[in-house]
């Protein structure tokens, strides 16, 4: 969180370093590795982090949804989830109700006292708590055959500025 925004929903507005805008710019990319295991409820927002399947659910149902529901942007799992289940508002929006059962169709895990975890993906299906760079720069780079000049300028004792400038020719 950046202040009292998630970092999801800051606008790109030019101003910030050249890393923080490339950053803004790399989020749709790294919200397909992100996801949240909740348990407690107690640090994971009920619209806009990543904990359903589907992803934010403020994606899905719209900043009108905050309104149709009575529950808050801001609003914390553990706002909208208690001992005895979801607590929604009724609701006779066709939208809002399916994305009511999408929410209670999608189980939580019973250990309400361990605290949420965020997960990176680990390959296709499975998601971890450590985040790898080499997995991670392996899963989202171009793969090219490797080419026969490269020992040409990537051998053990090269001088390494002369092999940068070959390579960039």
């Amino acid at each position: 969180m950046i202040r009292s925004e998630s970092f999801w929903d800051i606008r790109d507005t030019g101003l910030g370093s050249w890393v923080w805008r490339k950053l803004l710019k790399l989020r749709e990319t790294a919200k397909q590795f992100l996801s949240t295991e909740v348990h407690n409820g107690q640090t994971t927002r009920f619209w806009t982090d990543m904990w359903h399947p589907r992803g934010r659910l403020i994606d899905i149902a719209g900043e009108s949804g905050t309104f149709k529901l009575g529950i808050a942007r801001s609003a914390l799992i553990c706002d909208v989830r208690n001992e005895a289940g979801w607590g929604f508002r009724r609701c006779r929006d066709r939208d809002m109700r399916e994305l009511i059962s999408l929410v209670e169709d999608h189980p939580l895990p019973e250990n309400r006292q361990a605290q949420d975890a965020v997960l990176w993906r680990k390959n296709d299906t499975d998601f971890c708590k450590h985040f790898s760079t080499s997995e991670t720069w392996h899963r989202i780079r171009t793969h090219y055959p490797s080419q026969d000049w490269s020992k040409v300028v990537w051998f053990s004792y090269r001088v390494p500025r002369f092999a940068f400038i070959t390579w960039l020719a």
